[in-house]
């Protein structure tokens, strides 16, 4: 009986060592990569300041259609129902999948009339959307 004790507790010791050993895993799993459908293009990135201006609020990103030059004049037209959006994650990353190619206004907020644009230089910031492209904008801010 006493031998019996002595290997089990060696055995409960070395399963108690081999899960510790073990590498944790992960606790959020890894977003998935958007593939954009034949001919569209997408754009993913994280809004780092999005959830200081609208805490505890569901957040979506918008593609506005902007209209003029990439780095000159021009305006920049918000209608949801026609143009791309998605939700930002609460640590404000996005992924936004099949916007058709040409030039876009990222656009922040609960809904389409509170929400604000991304910008760089006091100024929205405009995105080129490409064919069959990912573009990948890193970690941008609602105020530079």
């Amino acid at each position: 009986m006493k031998n019996t004790s002595v290997l089990l507790i060696v055995f409960l010791c070395l399963i108690l060592n081999a899960c510790q050993s073990q590498a944790p895993t992960p606790l959020l799993p890894t977003p998935t990569r958007i593939s954009p459908d034949e001919g569209l293009g997408g754009i993913v990135g994280k809004v780092e300041d999005a959830y200081a201006h609208w805490p505890d609020e569901r957040l979506y990103l918008y593609a506005a259609e902007f209209y003029g030059e990439p780095r000159g004049n021009g305006f920049f037209l918000l209608e949801p129902n026609l143009f791309p959006q998605t939700t930002l994650e609460a640590d404000g990353f996005f992924q936004l999948n099949n916007a058709a190619p040409g030039m876009y206004v990222l656009v922040v907020g609960p809904d389409p009339r509170s929400a604000v644009p991304i910008k760089e230089q006091d100024r929205p910031m405009v995105i080129q959307v490409e064919q069959d492209k990912i573009t990948d904008l890193g970690s941008v801010r609602l105020e530079p």
